[in-house]
């Protein structure tokens, strides 16, 4: 009777770690850091047809100067408080390293919340990333946010994935 309780005692807490392992690692790759994660700040210009804008980019991959554009369907932004028109447009950021281009497809609206800000809710799917030791073909896809002000500052945030490979014989290091 002994000896069957030590056998049982020993299949019970050699099964606790296997199961308590799966949840670990779920819990891992759904807090992991986003491939693309940075922000930005700068000035932006309305133009015929869209809105530019460019300044400073921190975070990962690239880190460096930032230059974009977005345009309505039509051309022109929503004229009216607290309208959203569907837009596009594009986000390019390069370092001496490398250099990161987004292609963006979401919202722009007019808000009534400061009035008069500018706001760009987008998805973006990765267009090219390139550098010394960065293979061609990257995919990925995140979201952007991106805020004109009426005081003609502008400001962003993107994050999101980056599927890319590095070139033989490299390690991974920040760009």
């Amino acid at each position: 009777m002994k000896r069957a309780m030590i056998i049982s005692a020993t299949v019970v807490s050699a099964a606790l770690p296997v199961m308590s392992a799966a949840p670990a690692a779920t819990a891992a790759s759904v807090n992991a850091r986003p491939a693309v994660e940075q922000s930005g700040t700068g000035v932006w210009t309305s133009t015929s047809s869209g809105v530019g804008f460019t300044g400073t980019t921190t975070g990962r991959p690239v880190a460096g100067t930032t230059r974009g554009f977005v345009q309505t369907r039509d051309g022109s932004l929503p004229g009216t408080l607290h309208t959203c028109e569907d837009g596009s447009g594009t986000l390019s950021t390069w370092s001496d390293k490398a250099t990161l281009t987004l292609t963006l497809t979401g919202d722009i609206c007019l808000e009534a919340f400061p009035e008069g800000n500018i706001t760009v809710l987008a998805y973006y799917d990765v267009a090219s990333y390139g550098g010394s030791r960065i293979k061609p073909g990257a995919t990925g896809r995140g979201q952007v946010s991106i805020v004109f002000a009426t005081d003609g500052t502008a400001t962003w945030t993107v994050t999101g994935d980056l599927h890319s490979s590095l070139r033989p014989g490299l390690s991974a290091r920040s760009e």
